[in-house]
Parts: structure tokens; C-alpha cells; sequence
């Protein structure tokens, strides 16, 4: 195990990239940029909090044909209530999921997954 102190601190050090849920890492790692998918399902999950031992509860979205289902953070919940307005519609929809770089947490860059209208026609 790398030393972490010295050494730059990066999104791998704190978020495995192989955990249940979509996240940049997933895109990035594996020379992703976008891709398109159905919400078939919409949970509320107890999301751990990185080195906290804490969970919160968010809106994680199940897409068709993905192995990892999507946290519906404040942004995506955004782009969604543009979209498609409120959550109960937003079952059936078609999504595209961006691979973003610039995407900030916490005014740092960080790389994030952004949700846009889908380029596939609706009911496919």
C-alpha cells in the first residue's frame, strides 16, 4: 500500500471503483465518455459517507443493461427535474450519462458523471 501522505491523493484512494454504484472512475478508467440508458427502477439507499463510518440516505436510479445502479446526487436530481420533471416521471426514460473532468466537489476538481437528454428516441 502506497503512502498516501506523500504521495498525491487521488479519487481511487477513497472510492473503489468496482462498488455498487456508477461513478467517474467507471467511465474514465475504462476510456469511457458517455453512454445512453433506460431508468427502469428508482431506491432510496443508505450510502456510506468515505471515512466516516456515517450513511445517508439518497435516490439511486437502476438503468437498463448497466451492472451498477446510479446515486441520484443534488445535481443530477437537477438535470432530471429539467428533463423530465418530477421523479415520478422519470421511470422509462432514456439517459445519457457524460464522463465529466471538470466536474468540482467541494471547489476541488474532481471528475464527476453528468446527466443529459438522451440522443435515443423514447420507448426503444
Amino acid at each position: 500500500m502506497r503512502n498516501i501522505i506523500k504521495n498525491e491523493v487521488t479519487g481511487k484512494d477513497f472510492f473503489d471503483p468496482k462498488e455498487n454504484y456508477l461513478g467517474y472512475l467507471d467511465f474514465a478508467l475504462n476510456g469511457i465518455k458517455e453512454l445512453q440508458y433506460k431508468i427502469i427502477a428508482l431506491n432510496v439507499d443508505a450510502i456510506p459517507i468515505p471515512m466516516t463510518g456515517k450513511s445517508e440516505n439518497k435516490i439511486v436510479a437502476t438503468l437498463q443493461g448497466a451492472n451498477k445502479a446510479l446515486i441520484i446526487s443534488k445535481g443530477k436530481r437537477k438535470a432530471l427535474v429539467a428533463l423530465f420533471g418530477e421523479y415520478k416521471n422519470w421511470i422509462g426514460k432514456d439517459i445519457k450519462i457524460v464522463a465529466d473532468p471538470t466536474v468540482k466537489f467541494k471547489g476541488k476538481i474532481v471528475g464527476g458523471l453528468v446527466i443529459q437528454k438522451s440522443t435515443q428516441q423514447q420507448g426503444r
